[in-house]
């Protein structure tokens, strides 16, 4: 199918829903993407769509198999434990600098972002089973917040561009992870002990805290990641033309 040239808006508006996609496995793991058939479904000529697969492989948001085309990341235990374990590494670096000092931007934007709609925990006596996909969404982009901010402490610009990548590449894992109220209430203690710990200049504590959400979600994780794969597949296509399904919220079909 023809199409008009494409603009500058065109190619940011591709990489972005592609992104969109491939960050919240919208494609089955393993499943090829094909430029031709992106091209038409996105309404683009085929420039804007390889340019952004090619961005997304460099980011690795997709599986790396040179000459033979891009492929949906698949979902590894391992590969995401080593991930958080990283994200863990820059923030107890991060919070390790900030004992020498922080500027007084940083640190303002740390607090005012650690005020901002702070989610709630469930009280021990909710009889919910899994947690509504609002809180869910709401809680996992408090988390990310907070983790950016904390990177920014380090002044090291190759550290925050690694969070920001660790945190494309974990979300749809922690969107999992927080569907359940008790794993809920944990990483919202978790995360609250941090900022509370980093507010009083307690670098101990703050490790501590970071030490303790490391070691339950890499109890956790094999568990997530099945499910994930599970839900990878149920709510994946083959057929980018039909991506029908792809506008259904999340939560349909059992999706995360």
């Amino acid at each position: 199918m023809a199409h008009a040239s494409d603009s500058n808006h065109d190619h940011a508006r591709v990489y972005n829903e592609l992104k969109a996609m491939v960050r919240s496995y919208r494609f089955r793991p393993g499943e090829q993407l094909l430029i031709g058939e992106l091209a038409d479904w996105l309404r683009v000529s085929s420039t804007p769509v390889r340019e952004a697969l090619i961005r997304l492989q460099t980011e690795d948001l997709l599986d790396p198999m040179p000459r033979r085309g891009f492929f949906a990341r698949i979902l590894s235990a391992k590969e995401m434990i080593d991930l958080y374990e990283l994200c863990a590494l820059i923030l107890k670096r991060a919070i390790v600098h900030s004992k020498h000092g922080i500027d007084a931007r940083t640190l303002e934007e740390f607090r005012a972002c650690a005020q901002t709609t702070t989610p709630r925990a469930f009280p021990a006596n909710d009889d919910i089973d899994v947690v509504p996909d609002a809180r869910v969404k709401q809680c996992a982009d408090y988390v990310e917040r907070i983790y950016r901010k904390i990177a920014c402490f380090s002044r090291n610009e190759v550290m925050i561009a690694s969070m920001g990548n660790i945190i494309d590449r974990t979300h749809y894992i922690r969107r999992i992870d927080l569907e359940m109220p008790d794993r809920f209430n944990q990483v919202l203690r978790g995360i609250s002990d941090i900022i509370a710990a980093v507010q009083a200049g307690d670098v101990t504590r703050a490790v501590a805290a970071l030490d303790r959400d490391l070691r339950c979600s890499t109890e956790c994780m094999p568990a997530i990641i099945r499910e994930g794969i599970n839900r990878a597949y149920a709510q994946g296509t083959l057929a980018p033309p039909t991506m029908h399904n792809l506008s259904a919220s999340p939560r349909a079909s059992g999706s995360a």
